[in-house]
């Protein structure tokens, strides 16, 4: 082995605790990245084939008469590639005793799956052809009821119940996030589901003959979607057109998307900080290497080593550190990052999962922390260019000492006692380590604050709308438009102390060009049940007239009070009518717009009227309610408000994985910032700090000495990375924020508190593990007057 190579594994081995260190932030930056691209990467791929290989569509428009003919115009269209007509309607179905949910009823050909949007099965098989009232059932609804082949289903349509027997468990790729609509928020396999049934037996049961309300559509590549899409509406609008929504547009499309570009943002954003940190570590670590090894440079230029060859010997140790971080890493993450997918495919439940071992991203991993690692080799081992051999056979010429602006306060210096003077000197005196040991300790509690903003945010929203928003305990659900008094009447119903009528109605919100689809919600004066806030968080009541929109809303379409907007309606034939927004409202969950439900209906032109009723009920009194409901004719179901928060929150398994890897690589990062800058000071500080030993100070008193600069870098950190913290998290909240949350910067007084202990457990941790290198001290050695 060279002789240099051997000096470089003494060297590691002489500091071998600082080299773990660096090499750990290096390991938790690479894990996170490789994780999370991994997951990114299964997950983006494994979507792609399935919409690809189970043909998703293009477009689907919804109409009210589309007969076979027009499907046949729209096939001859230039660039249409296919396109194929349904029928799709919600109707009610009785689950169990007490329960009684919404299911989207899909026509499928009666002997082959359909030839867009085809379907996967999960067990099972296509429909029998001897029985008509069959049907096949989406997998997440019969997973949450227990369904398997053979079991039946109790449709009520048109105020008839329909038993349809089960002959499959099914999967789709128009369904991976199964939601009602956008008035909900999130999927619930609990109050939703699809079931396929026959194209004959739906034309019988919902008496649409030979036509359908639905028309999909696949296009070839490279055609001009929106020329295509206006001629397609332009057939349709004819037959009854009630609106199109392209593929990017889709309920299911668009939450999966968001979810997979998120992941993939986060699996850059935060591992490059952890590759900064360690950067940042490295370098520090090779100035002082390559400062107590002045004369030994010296000597090596003498003996006819090159400074290339030098240079590379400093940068191999940043190397080396990179590795030792980076190749454990990479399989570590294969691991983490399957447990990542997992738990991403138990909400998204893509039956066409694969799971692979992608290569590039464990060699792109181990190069990024090259690159990091040798950038900062570089900067810190150059100044070895600058060393002649007959300059370093001489000790480096001390700094002038000076005073610091605090001496200059008499009253104040004067009573400071000598150990806080020789803290406070030694902080002023190496400003450069003093600023990166600030920047890091802020690095760290702004990591620590970001992990647990997420949690307090996510507990945030939910409690303001489950709680605070709505405070209903259900909503009632008609199966067809119902009379506003209807609704007030069910408090005569016993159990139930209130009921107010609501009105939903799904339209497309148009300000000038930018449009976009959401759910206009009609409460009434004074409403129990529903309370606004505006974007200060003020309570604010329902005007008489006018349009409340979401904050959220109206961001995305530029939208402020006053304004003129445009509500196009699709309820019996479609409208558009011009509304002035009066307000804007803070919505967390879902956004949707409110108007005065008499005023909705008068913009409707159909005078009052109500789709839902919210009702207060006695306590205990929630099961015998229910049941007196579903004997009334024309409720479709009933949704309860706890039942939709207990279902949101299994959702939160990822989250807690997420926020567990961000606080223990955290943890790990602050503790190898405050290790290897406390191992430093001890390292230049070898001779001073020998000199007090033979002055007579203990071992604690000069551990105190070392204590008290840690400590007071960290008070000084405390303010910087709380700023740093909080802009960070507001910008992940606007980042993050999408269709169904809105991210408010909500950070609790524990988040605070939980960050700055850290902090100094972190300090208290490195100054116990160095207290070895400090009672280890050799007096005799290092007051000779010689470098190592």
């Amino acid at each position: 082995m060279k002789k240099l190579n051997k000096m470089l594994l003494r060297e590691i081995k002489k500091s071998k605790g600082q080299f773990i260190a660096a090499a750990a932030v290096i390991f938790a930056g690479i894990v996170m990245f490789s994780a999370s691209y991994m997951s990114y990467q299964n997950l983006k791929n494994s979507v792609d084939y399935y919409y690809q290989q189970y043909r998703f569509l293009d477009y689907y428009a919804e109409a009210q008469n589309i007969t076979p003919e027009v499907i046949r115009k729209v096939k001859r269209l230039n660039g249409v590639k296919d396109a194929i007509g349904r029928i799709s309607v919600d109707v009610a179905a009785d689950m169990v005793s007490d329960r009684r949910v919404t299911v989207r009823l899909i026509s499928l050909p009666d002997h082959e799956p359909p030839s867009i949007n085809n379907i996967y099965f999960i067990s099972g098989r296509y429909f029998s052809q001897r029985l008509q009232n069959v049907c096949l059932v989406d997998q997440k609804f019969a997973e949450f009821y227990k369904l398997e082949r053979g079991d039946s289903i109790s449709a009520i349509i048109n105020l008839k119940t329909h038993e349809l027997k089960v002959d499959g468990i099914v999967a789709s790729p128009e369904f991976i996030y199964a939601m009602k609509s956008t008035a909900s928020v999130s999927p619930s396999a609990e109050d939703f589901g699809v079931i396929y049934v026959k194209e004959s037996a739906a034309r019988s049961i919902l008496g649409y003959g030979d036509a359908y309300n639905q028309l999909h559509v696949t296009f070839q590549q490279d055609m001009d979607h929106g020329k295509l899409i206006d001629e397609i509406e332009d057939i349709l609008a004819p037959y009854g057109f009630i609106r199109g929504t392209e593929r990017k547009d889709q309920l299911s499309y668009v939450f999966v998307d968001n979810e997979i570009n998120e992941l993939e943002e986060i699996a850059v954003m935060f591992p490059m900080l952890f590759l900064s940190v360690a950067a940042m570590i490295i370098y520090i670590m090779q100035r002082r290497i390559i400062s107590n090894q002045r004369t030994l440079i010296g000597v090596m230029k003498a003996f006819g080593y090159t400074n290339r060859r030098i240079l590379w010997h400093y940068i191999l140790y940043s190397v080396l550190i990179g590795l030792a971080g980076a190749v454990p890493a990479v399989f570590t993450g294969l691991l983490v990052g399957r447990v990542m997918t997992g738990l991403y495919n138990k909400i998204f439940n893509i039956p066409v999962m694969h799971i692979t071992i992608y290569w590039d991203i464990l060699f792109i991993g181990i190069g990024l922390s090259m690159g990091f690692c040798l950038v900062a080799g570089y900067h810190s081992a150059k100044r070895v260019l600058k060393i002649h051999p007959a300059q370093a056979m001489r000790s480096e010429v001390p700094r002038a000492g000076k005073r610091i602006f605090l001496e200059r306060i008499k009253w104040l210096w004067n009573g400071i006692t000598f150990g806080w003077k020789m803290s406070i000197r030694n902080i002023f005196r190496s400003r450069q380590r003093t600023m990166l040991t600030i920047f890091g300790i802020s690095c760290t509690i702004m990591f620590f604050m970001i992990s647990l903003f997420f949690m307090d945010c996510v507990n945030y929203i939910f409690a303001k709308h489950f709680f605070e928003f709505q405070t209903q305990d259900y909503k009632v659900v008609f199966a067809q438009p119902a009379s506003y008094y209807d609704a007030h009447e069910l408090k005569n119903i016993e159990g139930i102390k209130k009921s107010e009528p609501l009105l939903e109605v799904p339209i497309e919100l148009k300000n000038g060009w930018r449009k976009e689809e959401t759910t206009l919600i009609g409460v009434v004066d004074h409403n129990f049940f529903y309370h606004l806030i505006d974007v200060q968080r003020e309570s604010m009541d329902m005007p008489e007239s006018g349009l409340v929109v979401s904050h959220g809303m109206a961001d995305k379409l530029s939208i402020k009070p006053g304004d003129m907007v445009t509500i196009k309606t699709y309820e019996g034939t479609t409208k558009e009518k011009d509304v002035k927004v009066v307000g804007l409202t803070k919505q967390y969950i879902s956004f949707n717009c409110f108007m005065n439900i008499e005023a909705l209906g008068d913009l409707m032109g159909e005078g009052k009227f109500a789709t839902h009723a919210l009702i207060k009920i006695d306590p205990g009194m929630g099961s015998k309610v229910v049941k007196e409901l579903f004997k009334i004719p024309g409720i479709e179901t009933v949704e309860g408000r706890l039942a939709a928060y207990e279902g949101f929150m299994e959702f939160l398994d990822l989250l807690y994985v997420f926020v567990g890897l961000m606080i223990t690589f955290g943890a790990i990062m602050g503790f190898a910032i405050i290790f290897n800058t406390t191992v430093i000071n001890i390292m230049e500080r070898r001779r001073e700090l020998a000199s007090l030993k033979v002055l007579g100070y203990t071992h604690r008193e000069i551990e105190s000495t070392i204590f008290r600069e840690n400590m007071l870098l960290g008070f000084v950190a405390l303010p910087i990375g709380t700023v740093l913290g909080r802009w960070m998290c507001e910008m992940l909240g606007r980042h993050f924020s999408n269709e169904i949350f809105t991210l408010e910067v909500i950070i609790y007084g524990k988040t605070y508190l939980i960050t700055f202990i850290s902090v100094f457990i972190f300090i208290i941790l490195a100054q116990w593990a160095n207290r070895k290198n400090i009672s280890g001290l050799d007096m005799v050695e290092v007051l000779k007057n010689r470098e190592n």
